[in-house]
Parts: C-alpha cells; structure tokens; sequence
C-alpha cells in the first residue's frame, strides 16, 4: 500500500497511437468543469425533472466534452493511491446491492457513487497545473459567494421573522452552512496567490461574508466547521505581506462593532446553545441517531445493510426517520467494516498527500482537510458532491508540489 501511495504521477497514454491535441476542445471542458463546480453550493436551489439537482444536470453535459477532450489529448494523468482507494469505495457501494435489505435505494446511490467518482477523475484531469487548479478552486468560491450573497439578500428581504435563513427553500440551512466553510479556507488561499489584484481582494472578502452568511442559517454544526476553518487565517498570516495584516486588523476593529448590531436574534439564540448540546451529546436528537446507527453496524458488522439502507432501518430502532447524521457511523452502518475501513484508509491517504505539502499551502491543505473531517461527524455526506470535490481539491493541492517544492512532472 506504501508504494502506491506514494508513486510518481506521470503521464500514461490512453491508446498507442499518437493524436493531435485539441486545445479548443479542452477549453470548452475546462469551462464546463468550472461551472460543474461552480454549481455545487447551490446545487438544489434548481430541481430538475427526471434529472435532479442543477449540478447533476450540468454534470451530465460535461460528461461528452470531457471524455473528448481527454481522448482527443491521447494521453491522460495517471491515477494516485488515494483514486485507487476511491474506486475500491465505489466497487464496494455498488456491490452492497447484492446484500442490501433494500436493493432499490442501494441500486440508485451505487450510480450517484459512480458520478462522485467520476468527478474526482476530471477533477484531477482538468486541474494539472496550478492555474487551472486554482481556477477550479475559484469556482467553488465563487459559487459559495453567491450563495452566501443570496442568503445576506433573503434575510433583508425577510426581516428578522425567521429562525434561520437560507437561499431558499429547498436548501438545507445545516448543509448550506457546510459548504460556505468548506470555502473559506480556498478563498483565502486564493487571496494570497491569485495574480489579479481584484479577485485576490474579493477572495479574502468572502471571508466575513461566509461568517455573517453562516450565523445567519443558525446551523450548529456549520458555525463548528467554520470556526475551524476561521484557523488558516491567523496560522497563514506570517505568509502574507504587512499590508494584508493590517487590513485584516482594521477590518476586525471596524467591522465587527458595525456588524454585530445587525445579526438577528433568533439565529444567535439557536447558536447560543451549541455549547450545551455538544456538552449532553445531543445536537438535535443526533444522539438517537448515532445510537441506532451503531446497533445496525453489530447487528451487521462485517458487510452492512446495502449503500442508503441505513434510514428504514434506523426509523425501525428509533422511531426517528432521519439518516443517520454522521457520516463514519452512515458508512459502517451500510458497508459494514469492510466499507468503513476502505472510506478510512482513503482518508489517510489524502492526509499523507496533504502532509508533501509545505509552507502556507500545507497550513491551508490542513485546516480545508480537518474542517471536512470535523464538519463529517454531524452529518451523512459520505454521497454529497461537496464531501468528494473537496477530496478532489485536496488531492490535487498536494500533487502540485512536494517536499522539495519541485513541480509536478507532466
């Protein structure tokens, strides 16, 4: 397992024959990759008919351009340890279907697994270089600003009548919240490195957006994540130049005695009391959960009871018709230790690609690595497009550089 954790990467020919590059055929991918991912923070705000979400939808037309693009190039990146582990997930999601307890569920989350695997491989294909790495960095910011923007826009609209906001309707205010901290360390990241001066200051600005935007949902679990995702900031700031440092000052002195009279009160009562519910153990009735969720996991420790069983069973012990909240307990629930040892394995792998990292990148690589780890524990994301493209991301940070800050060879 060492050596394939820590094989080169290098290029591997698809097919013998040589064949032209079609620069303006990987453009036109590139780009559809970027508004994929761009799609993923507000992937629900649109449900599409026969399809589903907006960035399954936008996925699927990718898919053709991609996969020509990629043969049109003759050759394509070959696989790490970690894509390895991931495919081993994938076969063991799939293959659930033939002990599930329930063969239909099981059967439909096997394809979403197949498309999350797939978009780690494109992922990993389209961001070569660090330009068009960043770039796709940058589209999950961006589609985190919109949707933070969004929320900010539906609070003024609202007034200060609702518990909790989001961008809508149809959107999770605890999932929202998730992803607007999985941002945060990108775009700061981005903030330090982008060329262009504009997009390195609305980088950083995402930043206090993302927090009010979060506080605004009154998601527990969401203000967790972002308080760790918060760390890169002050643990970065010896990278940065001393103007950014004073900005940064400035902006905490000014704006945080401006901003604070604005926050609505019901969501700062709902967040006022994480404390006490991390301190019983019971964030939300999570604990009922968590409980059921282990006594599916001894009552079918080895296989698990089929990828998505987990919920008719967990109503059947709880009384509680709900997931089970947290995503290692989801995936030994349904896979079984066969499955979770290949989900954990998996996460060590990225964890030892983060380490070959150095400087600034290793400090942000680490705080993006334990925000997902950490923001896993409340949720079941083990299936979500924003739990794989942040696999994706930081698989693809670590194979840009190594321990002697040399490039990747291509």
């Amino acid at each position: 397992m060492s050596t394939l954790l820590d094989e080169e990467i290098i290029e591997t020919p698809v097919r013998p024959r040589a064949v032209t590059p079609r620069p303006g055929l990987r453009r036109i991918a590139y780009g559809g990759m970027w508004i994929l991912i761009a799609s993923i923070p507000l992937e629900t705000t649109v449900l599409i008919s026969g399809i589903g979400t907006l960035s399954r939808a936008i996925g699927l037309a990718v898919l053709v351009p991609a996969a020509a693009a990629l043969l049109g190039r003759g050759t394509t990146r070959r696989l790490i340890g970690a894509h390895g582990l991931m495919l081993a997930f994938t076969a063991w999601v799939a293959g659930s279907y033939f002990w599930s307890l329930s063969p239909d569920r099981t059967l439909t989350q096997s394809v979403t697994m197949v498309q999350l695997a797939a978009l780690v491989f494109l992922v990993w294909q389209f961001g070569r270089t660090r330009s068009e790495f960043m770039g796709l960095a940058g589209a999950f910011v961006f589609g985190a600003y919109a949707a933070a923007i969004g929320t900010i826009v539906r609070f003024v609209v609202l007034g200060e009548r609702a518990l909790r906001y989001s961008l809508g309707e149809t959107i999770n205010p605890n999932n929202l919240a998730f992803l607007l901290a999985l941002a945060i360390p990108l775009a700061w990241h981005l903030g330090a490195n982008v060329p262009n001066m504009a997009v390195r200051v609305l980088s950083r600005l995402y930043v206090p957006v993302a927090v009010f935007a979060v506080i605004l949902t009154g998601s527990r679990g969401g203000l967790i994540a972002t308080a760790i995702a918060l760390i890169v900031v002050p643990w970065t700031m010896g990278h940065v130049s001393p103007l950014t440092r004073f900005a940064v000052a400035a902006a905490l002195a000014v704006g945080v005695p401006l901003i604070a009279p604005l926050l609505p009160e019901r969501p700062l009562e709902r967040l006022g009391t994480t404390a006490a519910e991390l301190s019983q153990g019971d964030i939300a009735l999570r604990r009922h959960l968590w409980a059921a969720s282990v006594d599916i996991w001894v009552e079918h420790p080895v296989l698990g009871v089929g990828a998505a069983a987990s919920r008719p069973e967990i109503a059947r012990i709880s009384s509680y018709d709900f997931g089970a909240h947290n995503t290692y307990l989801s995936v030994a629930a349904e896979l079984g230790t066969i499955g979770l040892a290949i989900f954990m394995m998996l996460l060590v792998a990225v964890a030892r690609r983060v380490m070959a990292l150095r400087g600034a990148e290793l400090k942000t690589a680490v705080v993006l690595y334990g925000t997902l780890v950490v923001g896993l524990l409340p949720r079941h994301w083990e299936y979500r497009k924003g739990t794989w493209v942040i696999i994706a991301f930081l698989v693809g940070h670590s194979a840009l550089s190594d321990r002697a800050g040399r490039p990747e060879p291509t």
